[in-house]
Formats: C-alpha cells, sequence, structure tokens
C-alpha cells in the first residue's frame, strides 16, 4: 500500500510537471502571437525582424517536436508505470497466497504437533502398561521361588521317606534273622520233644525198674522245659519290641501322609494364584492387542501425513513456478531499465542542442528525470529486497519441507520397526498362548493324576494300617492265649503226656503264627515295593514339573528381553520425538 501511495504521489508530480511545461508552453505561444502581431505592425519597418521570426518560428517548431517526444516518452513510462503496477499487484497476490500457504503449514504443523502429543501419551500408557507387567513379572518370579522351595522341600521329604524305608528293611532283615533263629530253636525243641517223646517211653518201660532213674528224667526234662521257658519268654520280649517298633514306624508314616496332605494343598493353593496370574498375564496381552489397534491408528495418521507432505511438495514447486516467473520478470524489468537508460542518454544529447535556448525546460525536466529516476531506482531496489525476500522464504520453505520429508522418513522407519515388533510380539504372544495352554493341560492332568494318587495311596495305607492294627491286636490276643497255655501247662506238670500233647498243639499254633508273620512280611514289601513306585512316579512328576518351570523361565527371560528393546525404543522414540518438537519450535520461531 506504501508503494502505491508512493507511486501515486510520484504519477500526480509527473502530472504536475507536464501541466507546468504546458502552461510555459502556452505563454510562449502567447508571447509567439505577441510577437506576430508585433512583427505584422513592424514587418514594414524592419526586415531583420522577419528574419528573426522566421528564426524563432523555426526553434518554435523545434521546440514543438522536442515536447512531443517528451509527451511520447512520458506516455511510454506511464504505460511502463502501469505494467509495474500491475505486476507489483500479481506479486502481491503470490504474496498473499504464499502468506495463505504459510498459514495452513502453520496449522498443519501444529495438527501434527497435536498428533505428536497424541503419540507421546500413547508411548507413556504403553510404558505404564509395560510397568505393571514388570511387576506381575517379578510377582511370578516370586511365585517361583516360593514353588522351588516348596519343591525342595518335597525332595527333603522323599528323602525322609527314603530313609525311612531303607531302616524299615533293615527292621525287616532283623526280624527275618530273628525269625530265623526262631524256626532254629523251634527245630531244636521238636527234637528234644521227640527225645522227650524216646525217653518217655523208656521211663515208662523202665518205671517197674527202677523209680530213682525216673526221678532223674523227671529233673532233666524239668530243666529242659525251663530253658523252653526262657527262649520262649525271649521270642515273646523281641515280638513287643518289633510291635512297637512297627507302631512308631506306623505313626511316623500317619505324620508323613499329613505332611504330604498340607503340600499337597499348599501346591493347589500356589496353581490357583498362578492360574490367577495366567490371567491377569492374557489381560496384559489384551492391553497389548489394544495398543495395537492404537498404533494402526497411527499408521493411518503416518498416511494422513504423508498425503499432506504430498500436497505440501506440489505447493513447493508451484512456489517455485511462480519465483522462476518472477525472475523473468525482473529480467524483463532490467532490459526496460536499459531501454530507458539509453533512451535518457539519447534524450540527454538532444537537450544538449536545446540548452541554450530553453535552460529553463532543461532545468525542469532535468529535475524531473533526476527524480524520477531516483524513486525508479528505489522502486528498482524495493523489488529487489522483495525479490531477496521471497527467495529467503522459498529457502525457509525448502528447508521445512526437507525436514518435513526427514521426519516422515524417520517416522515412516520407526513404523516399520514397529510393525517389526508387532509382528514379534504376536508371534511370542501366540506361542505364550500355545505354551500357557499345554502347561494348564499339562497342569489340569498332573494335578487329577497326583490329586486321585494321593487319594488312592492315602486309602489303601489307612486300610493297610488298618489291617496291621487288626493284626497286631490279634497277634496280641494270640500270645495271650499263648501265656495262658503256658500256664496250664506249669500247672499240668504232673501228666508227662498231656503236657507233651499241648506242646505238640503249641508248636502247631508256633508254626501258623510263623507263617502268619511271614505273609505280614510279604504283605509289607508289597507296599514297600508300591510307596517305590508312587515315590518314582513323583520323582518323574517333579522333573517334569521343573523342565515346565525352565521353559517358563525361558519364555520370561524373552519377554524380558523383548520388553528391555521397547524400553530403549520407547526412550529413542521419546528423544527423537523431543528433538522433533525442539526443531519444529525452532522452525515456528523463525518464521515468527
Amino acid at each position: 500500500m506504501a508503494t502505491k501511495t508512493l507511486r501515486i504521489a510520484k504519477l500526480d508530480e509527473y502530472r504536475r510537471d507536464a501541466e507546468s511545461t504546458r502552461e510555459a508552453l502556452d505563454e510562449a505561444e502567447e508571447l509567439i502571437a505577441k510577437q506576430k502581431k508585433e512583427l505584422n505592425d513592424l514587418r514594414n519597418s524592419e526586415s531583420s525582424l522577419q528574419a528573426e521570426v522566421d528564426r524563432l518560428q523555426k526553434q518554435k517548431r523545434r521546440l514543438q517536436g522536442d515536447v512531443d517526444q517528451l509527451n511520447a516518452i512520458f506516455d511510454q513510462e506511464k504505460n511502463e508505470i502501469t505494467d509495474l503496477e500491475n505486476k507489483v499487484k500479481k506479486q502481491t497476490k503470490a504474496l498473499a497466497e504464499e502468506r495463505k500457504y504459510s498459514t495452513q503449514l502453520e496449522e498443519e504443523k501444529q495438527d501434527f504437533q497435536k498428533k505428536i502429543d497424541a503419540v507421546e501419551l500413547k508411548l507413556e500408557a504403553a510404558l505404564a502398561d509395560k510397568r505393571t507387567y514388570e511387576k506381575q513379572v517379578a510377582d511370578l518370579e516370586l511365585s517361583k521361588k516360593v514353588l522351588q522351595s516348596s519343591i525342595e522341600n518335597l525332595t527333603s521329604s522323599r528323602d525322609n521317606a527314603r530313609n525311612l524305608h531303607a531302616a524299615s528293611e533293615k527292621e525287616k532283615n532283623s526280624l527275618q534273622v530273628q525269625l530265623n533263629d526262631s524256626r532254629r530253636l523251634v527245630s531244636e525243641l521238636e527234637d528234644e520233644i521227640h527225645q522227650l517223646e524216646a525217653s518217655v517211653a523208656a521211663a515208662n518201660e523202665a518205671l517197674r525198674s527202677s523209680k530213682e532213674q525216673y526221678s532223674r528224667d523227671v529233673a532233666a526234662r524239668d530243666e529242659k522245659l525251663d530253658a523252653a521257658k526262657s527262649a520262649f519268654s525271649k521270642l515273646e520280649r523281641d515280638s513287643k519290641l518289633s510291635l512297637d517298633e512297627e507302631k512308631k514306624r506306623s505313626q511316623q508314616l500317619t505324620t508323613a501322609n499329613k505332611n504330604l496332605e498340607s503340600r499337597i494343598a499348599a501346591l493347589l493353593a500356589e496353581s490357583d494364584e498362578a492360574n490367577y496370574r495366567a490371567e491377569e498375564q492374557q489381560k496384559v496381552i489384551r492391553k497389548y492387542q489394544s495398543q495395537l489397534s492404537q498404533l494402526k491408528e497411527v499408521q493411518a495418521e503416518l498416511a494422513e501425513m504423508n498425503d499432506v507432505k504430498n500436497s505440501l511438495l506440489k505447493k513447493s514447486l508451484e512456489n517455485d513456478k511462480k519465483i522462476k516467473s518472477v525472475e523473468a520478470e525482473n529480467s524483463t524489468l532490467v532490459e526496460q531499465v536499459q531501454n530507458l537508460e539509453r533512451q535518457k542518454r539519447t534524450v540527454e544529447e538532444e537537450l544538449k542542442e536545446v540548452r541554450s535556448e530553453m535552460n529553463t525546460l532543461k532545468n525542469q525536466y532535468q529535475s524531473a528525470i533526476t527524480a524520477e529516476k531516483k524513486n525508479f531506482e528505489a522502486r528498482l531496489s524495493e523489488l529487489q529486497d522483495e525479490l531477496s525476500e521471497e527467495k529467503s522464504l522459498n529457502n525457509d520453505n525448502e528447508q521445512y519441507i526437507r525436514k518435513l520429508t526427514k521426519d516422515l522418513e524417520t517416522a515412516t522407519s520407526k513404523l516399520a520397526e514397529q510393525k517389526a515388533l508387532v509382528k514379534e510380539t504376536e508371534a511370542a504372544k501366540s506361542r505364550l498362548e500355545q505354551v500357557n495352554k499345554e502347561l494348564e493341560t499339562s497342569k489340569a492332568l498332573l494335578d487329577s493324576t497326583y490329586r486321585e494318587k494321593l487319594r488312592e495311596n492315602a486309602v489303601t495305607l489307612e486300610q493297610r494300617m488298618a489291617k496291621l492294627e487288626l493284626a497286631l491286636e490279634s497277634e496280641v490276643k494270640e500270645r495271650e492265649s499263648l501265656v495262658k497255655q503256658l500256664k496250664k501247662t506249669e500247672k499240668d506238670l504232673g501228666d508227662v503226656e498231656a503236657d507233651l500233647l499241648e506242646a505238640k498243639d503249641g508248636e502247631d499254633a508256633a508254626k501258623n503264627q510263623l507263617e502268619k508273620v511271614l505273609k505280614k512280611f510279604e504283605n509289607l514289601r508289597r507296599e514297600n515295593a508300591e510307596q517305590t513306585d508312587t515315590i518314582t512316579r513323583l520323582t518323574q512328576a517333579k522333573l517334569a514339573l521343573q523342565s515346565d518351570v525352565e521353559e517358563k523361565e525361558e519364555l520370561l527371560d524373552q519377554f524380558k528381553k523383548e520388553l528391555v528393546r521397547k524400553d530403549a525404543y520407547g526412550s529413542k522414540a521419546s528423544s527423537r520425538s523431543r528433538s522433533r518438537m525442539e526443531r519444529v519450535d525452532d522452525d515456528y520461531d523463525l518464521d515468527e
């Protein structure tokens, strides 16, 4: 607007100068008319004046031609001024369009900033989810340690059970040795009984011959019976001790069974906790799925940003075309200026000839030309400044577009990396789901088999304990009956034949009892074998659980590594986003 006002003022000055020249010409014409009148009046008097009048007319014609040329030059300059004004209008329009584009770029920059803020918020939410997941992983590690401690306790209890089994086998061997000794004693007693029968027959045959021999035989029999009684009492004591030891063992087995049941309950509780944690992990996986959907939205936004980039590139190309057109116009203006300077030189040469006659007009013309030249040079300098400003703005726009392209390239690379990470996380998620399903199935199978086995073992152990208690009670009753029978034998020592028969009956009962004891020992062996089988199965299950736990640990380590990679990637992304924000702010400051 200021340039327009200056140009209008200059045009007014040119018009005033032209009017002043016209007035001067009118005055000159009036003078010429007066002179013509005077010449007409004085024509008859002086011929010299006629020559002077002719000369003045010639000069007038020359001046008129010069004035016409000047008017033509002024008309050309006016046309050039109008052309320049039109060009200035075009340039103002181009500047207005560039300002619109700059405002659009600023708006797009603000939108991009908002999108960056939204992405940063999403990253912060992802980092918070990651922290919660790390806490869950720490809890899982603690539970793993607890499970390992429980497994170690189970191994220690298994070792204790093995030690008890070895001790029971040792005691069984000692009882077998004692049984062998008792069998030997029974065989010796049978031999002695046969000898006694032979001696009784000899005594019956020799009763009639001599009572002294009979008394000696009775004393020998009494001594042998005392020895047999002492041996039998020893057997009773040994059997009572063995029964007490078996009761203690049964009590130890019951306590071990209770401990195993309590540990099983603890393991079940821990398995429930592990299921709950697995559900929490599934929730975290769902959260990551939602984050993946958010990442897809970010990808769509980045596609929109690519479209914006393409539009900006098109606009920059259009601006380049406009700049080229403006440069062409500047070149034409320079050529016009050169032509004007040439015309000015020609006019100055012509004015040198007229300088002697038209000093006043020449001074006015020169002043007008110098002022016009200054104005024109000022106009040219202004146009050159505007061109330099436009070039700088275009350079800034190009730099800004380059920065945007670089940012978009980095964003696309990050998107590719994020897509790869998403694929890896999806693959890991599918693997984890498969592993979780397999672990759940294996855990369910192990729990069912373990519970069934424990129940079966508990039932069998209770049945065996009941049987053992019944057998012990029957043995106690039988031993009490044997004691009663022994008392009866002590009372009925007078009748040797009855005593011998009762001794035979007692021997048969002892044989039956020994057979029962042997059967019990065989049953105990079978039970021990079954217990060893159950222990081996438990060890196999323990090894399977340990392998599953190790696989889970490996998976957790892999997942931790992926989380560390995501943390590093998130920190890099945050640093890059910050650097981008700083660059955008710097660019915005430069634009302002």
